[in-house]
Parts: structure tokens; C-alpha cells; sequence
């Protein structure tokens, strides 16, 4: 996957927080991000997904998916949907 991340870089676990945001056009999607590393830097061909405050959250490049945040921790499946239609 040709990103690179930066580790921990929306503080320590107590500063973890919850949010909504846009995931692949898909609207108000529930975003929790616990130590959540950030993306900082992109290699031509991988796809952004999704931002907050203008730092990228989601990327994909052809099979591979990576986010900083846990959808799997909400009752709102549609990232899962999303990963599973794109991906198998």
C-alpha cells in the first residue's frame, strides 16, 4: 500500500473521540478513532476515501483498503458493505 502514516498522531488513547463523516460518498458514516495514526502522504494510484479536518482517514489501492478510524465498533455496516463489493 504506498502511504505512509504517522503513528498516534491525534494524541494519546484519552484523547481518543467519535465523529461522523463521508466514507466513499456514503454520508453521516460514525468514525471513532482511538490512537488513531494519520495518512500523510500518498503515492500516485492510491485512492483517498475519506478526510477529517483535512487529514486522510481512508485510502484504497486496487484490493487493499486502510483506515484510521474503526467503523466495526458502530452498528452502521455500510463500510463493511463497501469493503466487501470492492474488494471480493
Amino acid at each position: 500500500l504506498g502511504i505512509a502514516v504517522r503513528r498516534n498522531a491525534y494524541g494519546r488513547q484519552i484523547s481518543s473521540f467519535h465523529t461522523q463523516g463521508t466514507f466513499a460518498g456514503i454520508q453521516d458514516v460514525a468514525m471513532s478513532f482511538i490512537r488513531a495514526p494519520q495518512i500523510e502522504f500518498c503515492l500516485p494510484g492510491v485512492e483517498v476515501l475519506a478526510e477529517h479536518q483535512g487529514r486522510i482517514t481512508a485510502v484504497r489501492q486496487g484490493n487493499q483498503l486502510a483506515m484510521t478510524f474503526h467503523p466495526e465498533l458502530g452498528s452502521d455496516y455500510r463500510v463493511a458493505e463497501y469493503f466487501l463489493e470492492k474488494m471480493c
